[in-house]
């Protein structure tokens, strides 16, 4: 579990470090990846709380 987690943050640093290097596109695209993934992942745990949600309008949002 361990070695997952440090394989999960070397490669989420060396992503992050890439894009912030990069700059322009790559970062305004790496904002907008975590956003959605963000935004999954909270209409996801509303709907296993039996809290209705509506996806079409959060993603166009």
């Amino acid at each position: 579990m361990f070695k997952t987690r440090v394989i999960t943050a070397l490669t989420g640093v060396t992503i992050i470090l890439f894009c912030l290097y990069q700059g322009g596109m790559f970062w305004k695209g790496l904002f907008f990846v975590m956003a959605v993934v963000s935004l999954y992942e909270y209409l996801d745990m509303m709907k296993h709380k039996n809290i209705p949600v509506l996806w079409l309008p959060g993603y166009g949002l």
